[in-house]
């Protein structure tokens, strides 16, 4: 679910996939992790003091995040700047043989503020990029032995 209000884009998510919890972490615990998780947009480049450029899909300009909180297994949460800024969370619980992750994305969008096509163009390619995500776990679970997202 998204919501919107005058300058944040917010992207809620409440998923659970069929992949334990340890995996799951593995793909949230670092902004260099991330790309194995939605695939490969480009190279993940390291800008220093933790942050690091994560290239976004089509002409969109690389997403900068840098980690907050790593709790092995329970809970990651990032800082994002440049263009798109704001921050990240997610929470992991085991939950019925896999994992339910809850959590959202909160965006700066009012340097788009007055382009609403442009706006929702972003809104659907974050939406895009989580679910391509939870997509890629679930499909993981169902072919072990393809060797992972």
């Amino acid at each position: 679910m998204t919501t919107e209000t005058a300058t944040m884009m917010r992207v809620d998510f409440d998923e659970t996939v069929p992949v334990p919890v340890d995996v799951v972490y593995g793909y949230l615990r670092s902004p260099e992790d991330w790309p194995r998780l939605y695939g490969t947009f480009g190279d993940v480049r390291d800008l220093g003091d933790g942050w690091f450029a994560v290239p976004l899909p089509g002409e969109r300009p690389d997403l900068e995040a840098r980690m907050t909180v790593t709790r092995p297994n329970e809970r990651a949460a990032w800082d994002l700047r440049g263009i798109f800024t704001g921050r990240g969370e997610v929470r992991l619980s085991e939950s019925g043989g896999g994992t339910r992750i809850t959590g959202l994305e909160e965006i700066d969008v009012s340097a788009f503020e007055n382009d609403q096509e442009l706006l929702e163009t972003i809104d659907r390619e974050f939406r895009a990029i989580w679910q391509i995500g939870w997509d890629r776990l679930r499909e993981q679970a169902r072919e072990p032995a393809a060797g992972g997202v």
